[in-house]
C-alpha cells in the first residue's frame, strides 16, 4: 500500500474505475456478497457473524461506490470475466487505501499537544465515516408512523400520497428483492455463465409494483420521485470526497424511464425515516410546526417506550420544576420507581455535514447542542428533583408528589435520529459534574431505548444494565452502545478492579442482532441469547429474581441489582448451598443457614431457611446480619428468610452503614469464638448462648456454628 498517497488521490482514482464501463455490475456484486445472508431451519448467530468481517465492505463505502458510479452515464454491459476481477481486486485496494488516507498518521495525533488528539476533527471524521450503523432496518419501518403522524395531512397534501402507502411500496420493493434472491439459483441455471450477473436481484420496474401494492400508478411515481435520482440530471455532481454530501444516500432508489434500481435497502429505510423532515423546510409556512413535530416525536416516543418496562403510573411526560412562582427547569420525561429515577432529556439535533467533514468546531457545537446541553438542563433538572423545596407540575398544571429521598438518579440524554461516532464522540468531549446521587449519563439514540425496553423488559433487569452501564461509564468503550447491550445480555458486563478500561469488538453484537431479527421480523430462532436472562432459569436465584423483577419496594431492587452483580461462580455457590439447606430441612425439619462474603465489594448474604414465626425470624436473621457484617467488616450486607418448603422468598433486609467499632459486638464475638473452642461439651439448643447473652442457644448463636461448619 502506497503509504503517501492523499485521500484525493485515491478518491480520484476510485471515481475513475467507478465510472468504467460495466462498473454497475461490480457494485451488484458487492452489495449481494456484503449484504445477503442465507440461514437454514433457524437463524443463527453464526448467520449474523459474517456482517462483522473485516473484509466485508459498509454501506458507507458502497455508498461511496454508488455516488460515484452517479457521475456519469452508466453504461450497462456486462464485462468479460477477467475484467471483472480485475474491477474488484482493483476496488478492494483503493477502498483499503481512502481509509488508511482518511486515518491520520500516529505521529501527527499526538504531535497536537494542545488538546486530546482523539478530540480532533481528523480522528473524528474516519470514526465517523467508519463507525456502525446505530439502527437496525426495521425500526426505520417501525417508526414512520410515529414520527410523522402528526403531519400525515401535509404529506398528502403536498406530496399526493398517504403516510402508509410510503410504507407499502417500500415494504414491497423489498418482497420484490427478496423473491429474486431467493429464485436467483434458477436464474444462473438458465444463463450462460459470460452473462452472469446479480443486477437483476435489485432492479425494479413500475409493473411489478403494481402487481404487487395494487395501488395507482400514478401514487407509486409520485412516492417514487421522492426517493429516487435520475443520473442524468448531473445530481451528485458535488460529491469530490468521502465526507461530501452523496444523493445516493438521501435518494438511494435509481431511476432509468420506468426502471429503477435500489442496491442497499438499508438506505431506503433510513431515507424514508429523515427525508420528510427536510420537506417540511422548505415550506416556510410549515417549516416551525415540522420541527415542533419533530420534537414532540423524541419525547412521545421515549414515554411509549419506557411504558413497556415501568408501566403508565411511573413515567411522567413533560414535568415543569418550580420554585416558588419561578420556573426552574423542564424534565422531558420522568420515571420513579422505588427509590430511582430517571430524568430523560429528549433532542433532535443531527450530525451536520460539516462536523461529517472534521471540522472541530462544528464537532463540538453539534455535540454541544445534542449532548452536552441535554445532560446539564439533566443534571440541574436532577438536583430540583432532589430538592424538597421545588415544586413538580405537569402537563395540566397539576401538582405531582414524588418520594424525594432518592438512592440514584439516572439522566438519560436521547437524540432521535443516528448520530455517528456517538459513543465515541461522548468518551471525549462530554463534561461531567460531581453529586453522589446524580449519576454519570446514558447517551443514547431512540433506537437504542427501543431495543433496551425489548430486551430488558422488567424494571429490575433494565435498572440494573443502567445502574452496570453508567458504574463502568468510560471504562467500556465500543464503536456503538448495542455491542455493549449485547455483552451484557450474554456475558453478564463486570470489571473487576483490576481492569482499566476495556474495548469490545464489533461481532459481539451478534447476539443481539440475532434476537432482534427472530423478535421483530418473525425469523425462526432464539428470541433470546443465552447469558444473563436465560442461564439461572429454574434454579434458586432465578426463581427469586423472578419474584423480584416487578417489585417497587426497595429492598427488592437493591437485593436484585446486587445478585445480577454476582459472578456466575457466586450465583452457583449459592444455588448449592441453597439446595444443600432446603435438603438438610426435608430431612431433620430444623432451621439452616448459609452465609456468604465478597471481599471485593465489600458485602454479604446471609440467607435462614426457617418455617419459624415472621418475628421471631426476624429477630434471628437481623442478630445474625448484624454479627456477620461487624465480623467482616463489611459495608453492605443483606439477610434473606426463605420458605424452605416453597423455596420462595418469605422477607429481607438490608443494612449499607459504613463499619464502627463496636465494644458490644467486638466483645460478644470474641467471647463466642472463645467459648466454642474451649468448649469439650456439645451444645444442646435449648441450653444458655455460650456467647451470655442469656438467651437460648438456637435464638442467639446457633448460626454461627451452623455458618462456620
Amino acid at each position: 500500500m502506497n503509504k503517501s498517497k492523499k485521500e484525493s488521490e485515491v478518491f480520484s482514482e476510485l471515481e475513475k474505475l467507478c465510472t468504467s464501463k460495466g462498473y454497475i455490475h461490480i457494485i451488484s456484486f458487492f452489495c449481494f456478497q456484503n449484504n445477503i445472508s442465507m440461514y437454514g431451519d433457524e437463524l443463527t448467530v453464526d448467520d449474523i457473524q459474517k456482517f462483522y468481517s473485516e473484509e466485508r465492505l459498509i454501506a458507507n463505502e458502497i455508498s461511496t461506490l454508488i455516488g460515484l458510479m452517479s457521475k456519469k452515464p452508466i453504461n450497462f454491459d456486462i464485462p468479460k470475466p477477467d475484467i471483472l476481477q480485475k474491477y474488484i481486486v482493483k476496488t478492494e485496494k483503493l477502498l483499503q487505501e481512502l481509509h488508511h488516507a482518511m486515518t491520520p498518521p500516529i505521529e501527527k495525533i499526538f504531535n497536537k499537544k494542545e488538546k486530546n488528539p482523539f478530540m480532533s476533527g481528523e480522528m473524528l471524521r474516519e470514526a465517523i465515516f467508519y463507525g456502525g450503523e446505530s439502527a437496525y432496518d426495521f425500526q426505520y419501518l417501525d417508526l414512520i408512523n410515529e414520527k410523522y403522524k402528526k403531519d400525515y395531512d401535509w404529506i398528502y397534501n403536498n406530496k399526493g400520497f398517504k403516510l402508509e402507502e410510503i410504507k407499502i411500496v417500500i415494504q414491497s420493493i423489498i418482497t420484490i428483492q427478496t423473491n429474486k434472491i431467493n429464485n436467483f439459483k434458477d436464474i444462473l441455471i438458465g444463463t450462460h455463465p459470460k452473462d452472469w450477473t446479480t443486477l437483476s436481484i435489485f432492479s425494479f420496474s413500475i409493473d411489478e409494483l403494481i402487481k404487487s401494492t395494487s395501488m395507482e400508478k400514478d401514487i407509486i411515481i409520485n412516492i417514487l420521485n421522492c426517493f429516487s435520482f435520475s443520473i442524468e440530471n448531473d445530481t451528485n455532481k458535488e460529491f469530490k470526497g468521502a465526507s461530501d454530501l452523496n444523493f445516493s444516500n438521501i435518494l438511494p432508489i435509481l431511476k432509468f424511464d420506468n426502471n429503477y434500481i435500489l442496491f442497499q435497502h438499508y438506505r431506503l429505510l433510513e431515507a424514508l425515516y429523515e427525508n420528510p423532515f427536510f420537506w417540511f423546510l422548505d415550506d416556510k409556512k410549515y417549516k416551525n410546526i415540522g420541527m415542533k413535530n419533530r420534537g414532540d416525536f423524541t419525547e412521545e416516543i421515549s414515554v411509549k417506550y419506557l411504558k413497556r418496562v415501568f408501566g403508565e403510573k411511573n413515567v411522567l411526560p413533560n414535568i415543569d420544576i418550580y420554585e416558588k412562582k419561578n420556573k426552574v427547569g423542564e424534565i422531558d420525561v420522568l420515571v420513579i420507581y422505588a427509590d430511582r429515577a430517571i430524568v430523560l432529556q429528549a433532542k433532535s439535533k443531527k450530525l451536520t455535514l460539516e462536523s461529517r467533514k472534521g471540522n472541530d468546531k462544528q464537532i463540538s457545537d453539534d455535540f454541544k447542542k445534542a449532548i452536552q446541553d441535554s445532560y446539564d438542563q439533566g443534571f440541574d433538572c436532577s438536583k430540583y428533583l432532589l430538592d424538597q423545596n421545588s415544586t413538580l407540575m405537569d402537563t395540566n398544571s397539576n401538582e405531582i408528589s414524588i418520594n424525594r429521598k432518592l438512592k440514584e438518579v439516572y439522566i438519560f440524554c436521547i437524540v432521535s435520529d443516528h448520530y455517528p461516532a456517538l459513543a465515541f464522540q461522548t468518551d471525549q468531549f462530554l463534561t461531567t459534574k460531581e453529586f453522589s446521587v446524580i449519576k454519570n449519563p446514558f447517551v443514547m439514540d431512540i433506537f437504542l431505548l427501543d431495543v433496551m425496553t425489548e430486551m430488558l423488559e422488567s424494571p429490575l433487569y433494565f435498572l440494573s444494565y443502567i445502574n452496570r452501564r453508567i458504574t463502568y461509564f468510560k471504562k467500556v468503550s465500543a464503536s456503538q452502545e448495542l455491542i455493549i447491550l449485547s455483552y451484557h445480555l450474554k456475558s453478564n458486563l463486570f470489571l473487576s478492579d483490576e481492569f482499566t478500561h476495556m474495548m469490545l469488538a464489533e461481532d459481539i453484537a451478534s447476539y443481539l442482532d440475532q434476537a432482534m431479527l427472530v423478535r421483530r421480523k418473525g425469523y425462526p430462532g432464539k428470541r433470546t441469547p443465552d447469558g444473563i436472562l436465560t442461564k439461572f432459569e429454574n434454579t434458586m436465584i432465578g426463581n427469586w429474581l423472578k419474584d423480584l423483577s416487578y417489585s417497587e419496594d426497595y429492598f427488592a431492587i437493591e437485593l436484585g441489582i446486587f445478585l445480577l452483580q454476582l459472578s456466575e461462580e457466586a450465583i452457583n455457590q449459592i444455588n448449592d448451598q441453597s439446595k444443600a439447606a432446603i435438603v438438610l430441612f426435608e430431612k431433620d425439619k430444623k432451621n439452616h443457614d448459609i452465609t456468604i462474603g465478597f471481599d471485593e465489594s465489600s458485602t454479604g448474604l446471609s440467607i435462614h431457611f426457617n418455617m419459624n414465626s415472621n418475628d421471631e425470624s426476624k429477630n434471628l436473621l437481623f442478630e445474625h446480619c448484624r454479627l456477620r457484617k461487624y465480623k467482616q467488616k463489611a459495608k453492605n450486607w443483606f439477610g434473606l428468610c426463605i420458605d424452605p418448603i416453597n423455596k420462595k422468598i418469605r422477607f429481607g433486609l438490608m443494612s449499607n452503614k459504613d463499619y464502627n467499632f463496636s465494644e458490644e459486638l467486638d466483645n460478644k464475638i470474641k467471647n463466642f469464638e472463645k467459648k466454642i473452642v474451649n468448649s469439650d461439651k456439645k451444645i444442646g439448643r435449648n441450653m444458655p448462648c455460650p456467647c451470655g447473652s442469656g438467651k437460648k442457644y438456637k435464638k442467639c448463636c446457633l448460626w454461627m456454628i451452623q455458618a462456620i461448619s
